[in-house]
């Protein structure tokens, strides 16, 4: 039988008091989307920020979240940037692909395409399939990369194989169209139910 959410909760705080790290950025979790426990942001930002303070690099990327959004804590770009980049050098890809999409607007920094495309490559390598989508979409639409339909529809299609969600309809679509491929309508009907 599978455990409730709140018996998952149980469990990752009983991990957590023994000092497991994994442990407390799940209850962080539970504590920020309610799940098993009534919400309580304010707590899983003091989870967060304990677990940023002894380096771990998840723990940096969703306290860099908090601080990117204004959430518990003064909004502060600069922080959350600060964070995001500890994070990825650390390893994390959701904080990769984050200061890719910041570096790609340019809003919070001076665009920077090729820092962009260097992350999405990094977190790609990480195995980020979601870095596969953005990776397609700069292919796609000619931005920070050359226009390259074919190299869209081959990460378009490994994001896919990764049962990503994007990354279905995203080839889907390239496959209906016959961008970047042949047409294939029987494929991508297969491709629309894997991703439902």
């Amino acid at each position: 039988m599978e455990p409730s959410k709140k018996e998952a909760f149980d469990l990752f705080t009983s991990a957590a008091d023994s000092g497991n790290t994994a442990g407390s950025m799940y209850v962080g979790f539970c504590y920020r989307d309610g799940v098993g426990v009534q919400q309580d942001c304010a707590r899983a930002l003091e989870l967060f920020r304990s677990c940023a303070d002894k380096g771990d690099m998840d723990g940096q990327f969703a306290l860099g979240q908090f601080y990117l959004h204004g959430q518990e804590v003064q909004k502060d770009a600069e922080e959350a940037i600060r964070l995001f980049k500890i994070s990825a050098g650390a390893g994390c890809a959701p904080a990769k692909c984050e200061l890719a999409d910041i570096y790609k607007r340019g809003v919070l920094v001076p665009k920077d395409l090729d820092k962009a495309v260097e992350l999405l490559h990094s977190a790609a390598e990480s195995g980020s399939t979601d870095a596969l989508v953005d990776l397609g979409h700069l292919h796609r639409y000619d931005e920070g990369l050359e226009k390259d339909l074919e190299e869209a529809v081959r990460l378009y299609r490994m994001a896919a194989d990764g049962n990503v969600a994007d990354g279905c309809l995203q080839l889907y679509v390239c496959l209906r169209e016959a961008i970047g491929c042949e047409k294939r309508r029987r494929i991508s009907c297969k491709i629309t139910q894997i991703g439902s």
